[in-house]
């Protein structure tokens, strides 16, 4: 019993500075997959169980005296359905510092004119996208991804709701692209943002290919809503996008629906399959961390090779 006691002793005298450090610490995730019961796309049957976007991460903060914290944010893409190749890809890894001042942070990350598009999109990251992840139809593929070389400041909020975004993505050398323009020239992410009241609205804007996004939210008890306008005026002879979304909470179920349009094509912002497209979903949760989902998703392509409709049952488990 001694040498059990002292055993205990010795354990609990390690472990303590390591818990200590990893107080601030969260491993978390999601198992995100779906089975696709019918579906076609260019006159080809699609089918099978997919991946969408499954992930891994780890992130932390650490306060300091003076009124500082520095946090972490590191994310893997977790493959659920190699075969043969590696089960992990990078997402982001990011690391900053923020205080009264606002906050500073640097790494591969997502873009505030992503964000914009993420945040009013109920079918991100499910099997209504066309490669299983990513924005729905209708948000350009700047809703998409990450950057690299990325430096940005996020200032704390003024005037009752609004803040402001002054993100930089930094070439490496002239030939490198940095994850927005081709030819690896610097890019820049202005912007301004609103939430307030259940009402968020943004105005985000990419030099170097002259991108801008316009997008409004709304939540009111059961109720949400969300619009989002893009104008890539680097497109051939200027591209449009237009989504539109809504969704209605009725306990542990949620319906969502949603209607995309593009109009015009442009290689450096994905817009290249143009047409309309909608989106039926039922997202039904049946425990704390566990979402089962329902969704029908049709786009009507101007090439018919990208047309595609598909109905798809899928799971969530996050931890």
């Amino acid at each position: 019993m001694k040498k059990t006691l002292i055993s205990a002793a010795v354990a609990a005298s390690i472990l303590a500075p390591l818990g200590a450090a990893m107080a601030d610490t969260k491993i978390y995730g999601a198992i995100r997959a779906a089975a696709i019961i019918a579906g076609e796309k260019g006159g080809a049957d699609l089918g099978g169980v997919v991946n969408n976007a499954s992930r891994i991460g780890v992130k932390g903060s650490y306060g300091e005296e003076g009124g500082l914290t520095g946090f972490f944010n590191i994310q893997e893409g977790v493959q659920t359905d190699v075969n043969g190749g590696s089960g992990f890809t990078n997402r982001f890894a990011m690391a900053g510092v923020k205080g009264g001042f606002g906050t500073v942070v640097a790494g591969r990350l997502s873009t505030p004119y992503k964000m914009a598009g993420l945040k009013i999109d109920p079918f991100y990251d499910t099997s209504a996208g066309a490669g299983n992840g990513g924005s729905n139809y209708g948000l350009s593929s700047l809703t998409n991804g990450w950057v690299n070389n990325v430096v940005g400041y996020i200032s704390p909020k003024f005037g009752g709701g609004f803040t402001v975004n002054a993100v930089a993505v930094l070439d490496k050398d002239d030939n490198a692209p940095n994850g927005i323009s081709a030819d690896g020239d610097n890019a820049f992410n202005p912007g301004i943002t609103y939430s307030s009241n259940g009402i968020t609205a943004a105005v985000q804007h990419i030099t170097e290919i002259e991108a801008t996004r316009l997008s409004l939210g709304y939540k009111a008890g059961a109720i949400g809503a969300g619009v989002s306008y893009e104008d890539n005026a680097g497109g051939i002879d200027g591209a449009e996008a237009v989504y539109v979304a809504g969704t209605y909470q009725m306990g542990k179920s949620k319906l969502a629906a949603s209607y995309g349009s593009i109009d015009g094509t442009g290689a450096a912002t994905g817009f290249n399959t143009e047409g309309t497209g909608f989106s039926l979903g039922l997202f039904q949760k049946v425990a704390p961390k566990t979402t089962v989902t329902a969704i029908y998703s049709d786009v009507d392509a101007d090439i018919n090779a990208n047309d595609r409709d598909q109905f798809s049952v899928g799971l969530i488990q996050a931890f």
